[in-house]
């Protein structure tokens, strides 16, 4: 279990200044990683809500050695920044729905 701090109730010193990994990875993607820590390296899949449904979250958690899925936010028209979506499309087309 982790305490979620915000940053008014983080010391800003010491050990706990700085949760691990929000160094090299965006502050939901390692939340993420350290929350599945015990799943590490055993290939479950992890299913995240829509309020971890970020890009940058599924590569740093298969790192890891877990998979995770998840509904991604759209904040505008189109597909998620960073997404393959021509090769997708591509691999959709004339399949049926459902």
């Amino acid at each position: 279990m982790e305490l979620v701090e915000t940053e008014k109730d983080r010391p800003k010193e010491g050990p706990h200044s700085k949760p691990a990994f929000e160094d090299v990875m965006t502050k939901t993607a390692a939340l993420c990683v350290r929350l599945t820590e015990p799943l590490w390296g055993t290939k479950r899949v992890c299913i995240l809500d829509s309020g971890f449904g970020y890009m940058s979250t599924l590569p740093e958690l298969e790192k890891k050695g877990v998979y995770g899925t998840t509904v991604f936010k759209q904040k505008g028209v189109g597909w998620p920044k960073g997404s393959d979506a021509k090769n997708i499309l591509r691999h959709m087309q004339g399949k049926d729905v459902g």
